[in-house]
C-alpha cells in the first residue's frame, strides 16, 4: 500500500482492499451504515441516518477512495 510520511504519522493514500460496506435499520427508521475490514472484522467507519423512508431503495458504491450512498 502506497503511503506518504507526515513527521510520524502515515497517512495511506487507498483504502485497504478487504473493506465492505454494510447498512442496518434500527427501530426508529434510522438507517445505520457500516464500513468493515473483512480480515480483521474490525469497524473502520460507522454513520447514522436519521428518519430514513424505508419505501425506497438504498444504493451503495465502495471504491478505492470514496463510499457513495443513496437513499
Amino acid at each position: 500500500m502506497p503511503t506518504s510520511f507526515t513527521g510520524e504519522n502515515i497517512i495511506y493514500k487507498y483504502l485497504d482492499s478487504n473493506i465492505f460496506a454494510l447498512a442496518t435499520i434500527n427501530k426508529v427508521d434510522d438507517l445505520i451504515f457500516y464500513l468493515i475490514n473483512g480480515v480483521s472484522g474490525k469497524i473502520i467507519y460507522k454513520f447514522i441516518e436519521k428518519k430514513v423512508r424505508l419505501d425506497l431503495s438504498i444504493d451503495m458504491i465502495l471504491t478505492e477512495n470514496t463510499f457513495i450512498v443513496s437513499f
